[in-house]
């Protein structure tokens, strides 16, 4: 959507919102935090991968194989079953790890404009339709939607991998499915 558009889908204007609106949208939405799942321990991953629905049919279609005296077959299927709950347990670990990154890259401040004002506030205090303005060198505190920059980069390497900051644009058009890395 457009700058002008979202401003409006969400009822706010370029001047911020005003603090009695912000204390309203705060009580609906609650504060600007990653909600962080309980901590598992490696074992804990495996013992639900273990628990899969696919290894499930994996090890029974071992056991009709080794029932029925193909021992090739069984062996096979044991491959199989090895590789996908080693597939399995490494990608949770690592979304795992990559969650535990992202929360370490917590913003605790940001300056926002409310009832036409600058404030500095708790990030966590943001809410939708919130005006946040950005520095250089500052962590972005929030999903947002650029209103206004001038030769903006973000450094996007947690989220998308890249390794060069990459440009960002107000105006710019971005299909409404566009991946993160496609989003200027």
């Amino acid at each position: 959507m457009r700058a002008a558009a979202v401003l409006e889908h969400l009822g706010a204007s370029a001047g911020g919102l005003d603090d009695p609106e912000a204390r309203r949208r705060s009580e609906l939405v609650g504060p600007n935090v990653l909600r962080v799942a309980k901590p598992r321990s490696a074992w804990a991953i495996l013992g639900a991968q273990l628990r899969g629905v696919i290894v499930l049919l994996l090890l029974a279609a071992a056991a009709v194989a080794v029932l029925s005296g193909d021992a090739l077959d069984a062996a096979a299927i044991g491959a199989v079953l090895a590789i996908n709950v080693a597939l399995g347990f490494a990608t949770e670990l690592r979304a795992r790890r990559a969650m535990d990154a992202l929360l370490r890259l917590d913003v605790s401040r940001a300056v926002v404009v409310r009832g036409g004002r600058r404030l500095d506030v708790d990030a966590a205090a943001l809410v939708p339709g919130d005006v946040v303005e950005l520095e250089a060198g500052q962590h972005v505190p929030a999903d947002a939607r650029l209103l206004s920059a001038s030769g903006l980069r973000v450094n996007e390497a947690a989220l998308t991998g890249e390794s060069a900051p990459s440009g960002k644009m107000p105006d710019a058009p971005v299909a409404e499915d566009a991946p993160l890395p496609d989003r200027a």
